[in-house]
């Protein structure tokens, strides 16, 4: 576990993008092991917000890729419901929720890529 000095530290180092910033503030929340389902909804929820600013996807379908991370993410924090930590299943929700574009919240990324940083935060 990093130290809070530490942590500060690397904070000036992620200043560069509000994406960052999300994902840094979600392991700083997260001191607490959390499962691979939330991880993999801090990372969409990051993925969101980078793809609009960078304007990779237009904030319409911006909108539509949040309102569809906020749904499933909703869903999964239910009491009893099934929390997936496989992106692939995740993904099926995602466009269940908001069509087959919001998987461009992931534009030039890869399942890897996604997988790698997901495990590296849990």
């Amino acid at each position: 576990m990093l130290t809070r000095s530490q942590l500060f530290a690397l904070r000036k180092i992620l200043l560069a993008s509000t994406a960052a910033i999300m994902l840094f503030n979600a392991v700083i929340v997260a001191q607490e092991r959390r499962d691979e389902f939330y991880y993999l909804g801090e990372i969409n929820k990051a993925s969101s917000v980078m793809v609009v600013e960078q304007g990779i996807v237009p904030k319409a379908l911006g909108k539509t890729i949040a309102d569809s991370v906020s749904q499933v993410i909703a869903d999964g924090d239910r009491p009893g419901a099934k929390r997936l930590g496989d992106y692939l299943e995740l993904e099926k929700l995602l466009i269940a929720a908001g069509g087959p574009d919001v998987t461009r919240m992931h534009s030039g990324r890869s399942r890897q890529d996604i997988g790698a940083t997901r495990n590296r935060l849990f």
